[in-house]
């Protein structure tokens, strides 16, 4: 079933995107594409020339992040809007991490359990 049915007038005559903010000028374009200069949007403000350091994310361990995408998969399930395709990807996450999880583990061998003197 379509869920989001639009009539054939609508689909050839498709509405233009909102635009989200201002469009780039050549000038910045050029200024992205050689990594000079960042380009501002709306939201930073240009007269601020401090240099912040950026937010450092630490990344969860193989062991904290199971749960965390189970839970986010369960919270997805639970809304309407999203596609089966949404939830493969994320169980196929969950299944690539914890097969990363027992790669990483290392075997115990009987002489671990000894020690040389």
């Amino acid at each position: 079933s379509i869920d989001n049915p639009c009539s054939l007038d609508e689909y050839i005559n498709m509405p233009e995107e909102n635009a989200t903010e201002e469009p780039l000028t050549d000038e910045d374009i050029i200024r992205l594409v050689q990594g000079d200069t960042p380009v501002l949007n709306e939201d930073q403000d240009s007269d601020d020339n401090s240099e912040e350091e950026p937010e450092v994310i630490e990344p969860y361990s193989l062991s904290e992040a199971i749960p965390v995408c189970e839970r986010l998969l369960a919270t997805l399930e639970s809304h309407d809007g999203f596609t089966e395709q949404s939830y493969s990807f994320l169980r196929t996450i969950i299944r690539d991490i914890q097969l990363a999880k027992t790669k990483n583990v290392k075997q115990t061998t009987l002489t671990d359990y000894f020690t040389r003197s």
